[in-house]
């Protein structure tokens, strides 16, 4: 069943109005990128130099339009979306984060840490090369025996298994948590749901809180 929910004529004045503040200072925006990209363009490339003053101005042209689009239609979007009673992107956030802090309440310490890596497991891991590959370049160095390519190779090999060793314990890891936190990994985007007025059980949940 299609929404039969619309907006009122003093409503369509107003998330106008909203759109036009919102696209205008979107416009100021994208014209000071804009002049920024064409300054160091035309400051570095000769070809651009040579293109007529209309070709030159795309950048800013572009950069004003872009903008102002973004703007508005970010704005309006908001607008209605508050208006109407439709679920939008910051409105999900929230929900999310209300529901993260009450789930991190209940957990202990250790629950904690492994939540954290897990949730960020893959920074983790590629902390863990950079750690491993600094430590171990730090090592090799120390060896005057081998050559410079030979110390790379080596700490390479270090760094390597340092890492493998850390993607294994990352996947057990995520097997041990299982789908904790995954409930809504699915779920209809937020706007469908509201367009097609379906229900959704995030909002449901928020109101239970």
């Amino acid at each position: 069943m299609v929404s039969t929910k619309q907006l009122t004529e003093q409503q369509l004045d107003e998330s106008e109005r909203l759109g036009l503040s919102a696209g205008t200072k979107g416009a100021l925006i994208g014209l000071g990128l804009g002049l920024a990209a064409t300054a160091y363009t035309f400051k570095r490339s000769p070809n651009f130099r040579s293109l007529s003053k209309p070709l030159q101005s795309t950048f800013v042209v572009a950069g004003v339009a872009t903008g102002f689009m973004f703007g508005a239609d970010r704005a309006i979007t908001r607008y209605t979306n508050r208006e109407l009673g439709y679920m939008d992107e910051d409105m999900y956030v929230q929900l999310q984060r209300v529901k993260d802090v009450e789930h991190a309440r209940q957990l202990t310490g250790v629950d904690k840490t492994l939540h954290f890596l897990n949730s960020n497991r893959w920074s983790v891991i590629g902390a863990t090369w950079a750690a491993s590959m600094a430590g171990a370049l730090g090592y090799t160095f120390t060896n005057k025996y081998l050559s410079t390519q030979q110390k790379l190779v080596q700490a390479r090999m270090y760094a390597q298994a340092a890492t493998i060793a850390v993607l294994m314990a990352s996947a057990a890891l995520s097997i041990y948590m299982g789908d904790d936190g995954k409930k809504h990994h699915n779920a209809p985007d937020a706007q469908l749901l509201a367009v097609l007025e379906m229900p959704d059980d995030r909002v449901q949940e928020k109101k239970a809180v």
